[in-house]
């Protein structure tokens, strides 16, 4: 997936960090056969009123966001977190705590 094919797809997300980054972890996704999981999660933060600002995460292939109302204000905080196959999220590099079945691919967190 390219920056145009990610702006045309998820038209209510604005970047608010590199667009080599936002590559870079797209290019991650695809290698790993995960594009479709990550994209249901972009589609999740495309879908609020006033759309999503992303942000680059500390944690590998992560991101912040900022889930905005109709009028543009914050309305939820959280993560897009990428954990690796049996990454609990304890610990370094994602310090959260994991509900779901420890798989590979992307996580909400608010």
């Amino acid at each position: 997936m390219t920056i145009t094919e990610f702006r045309t797809e998820f038209p209510k997300i604005e970047l608010r960090c590199a667009e080599e980054y936002l590559e870079k972890v797209l290019t991650f996704a695809e290698k790993r056969g995960k594009l479709a999981d990550l994209k249901d999660r972009l589609e999740r933060l495309n879908g609020f009123p006033g759309g999503s600002h992303l942000f680059k995460d500390y944690a590998p292939y992560s991101f912040e966001f900022a889930a905005l109302n109709s009028k543009g204000h914050p309305m939820l905080i959280g993560g897009l977190l990428y954990y690796g196959a049996g990454d609990s999220g304890v610990g370094g590099p994602t310090y959260s705590v994991r509900l779901e079945e420890a798989t590979e691919g992307w996580e909400l967190h608010s």
